[in-house]
């Protein structure tokens, strides 16, 4: 399953009113798209509804809308990232604490060459997807 977001950046309020589109800071929908390629989306505008669609590229076809600037977020992208920095935070702190336990200057490169990132993002990317 991939789960994303829509956002709309243009200024709608000319051409819907608030049941029908959200603040552009907010998102309009929300969606899913299962292992067999169906998507599901689900409004979150003043008036809410649930559509299921036979594919993502469906879905899209009537609800891309380049014109207001839509922005689709894979929120399986934005929790990666998260827990990649957070990670990256808690090397930081153990280097820190390396250093101030052995009151020694170590080279970071040092300690870090052992830590391959790509392994570091294949073993989140099994964890969460």
């Amino acid at each position: 399953m991939k789960r994303f977001v829509m956002f709309r950046k243009a200024d709608l309020s000319k051409t819907h009113d608030k049941n029908q589109a959200n603040p552009p800071d907010e998102p309009q929908f929300e969606g899913v798209i299962f292992s067999d390629g169906v998507c599901v989306v689900r409004w979150l505008t003043g008036k809410r509804s649930t559509a299921i669609w036979n594919s993502f590229e469906d879905m899209m076809a009537i609800h891309g809308h380049p014109e207001y600037e839509s922005e689709l977020i894979w929120l399986e992208d934005v929790i990666k990232e998260k827990v990649i920095e957070e990670f990256e935070c808690f090397l930081s702190s153990f280097y820190n604490q390396i250093q101030i336990q052995y009151n020694k200057d170590i080279p970071k490169e040092k300690l870090m060459e052992d830590i391959n990132i790509q392994n570091i993002e294949r073993i989140i990317n099994e964890m969460i997807l």
